[in-house]
């Protein structure tokens, strides 16, 4: 993904959630099922590193 597309700010938040991504699925569930990604931990991860940002 292209991030530099996007303003700084966004940049920061992107970078922080794909690397809460890359750590659950190494530590975690390395091979998890697409929906469930999508749908379950990718959304918590976005939602918590939005929330992180509100701050």
């Amino acid at each position: 993904m292209n991030i530099l597309f996007y303003p700084k700010r966004w940049q920061g938040l992107l970078d922080l959630a794909k690397a809460r991504m890359q750590l659950y699925a190494a530590v975690e569930d390395a091979f998890p099922r697409l929906e469930v990604a999508i749908d379950g931990r990718c959304s918590k991860v976005l939602h918590e590193v939005i929330a992180y940002y509100k701050i």
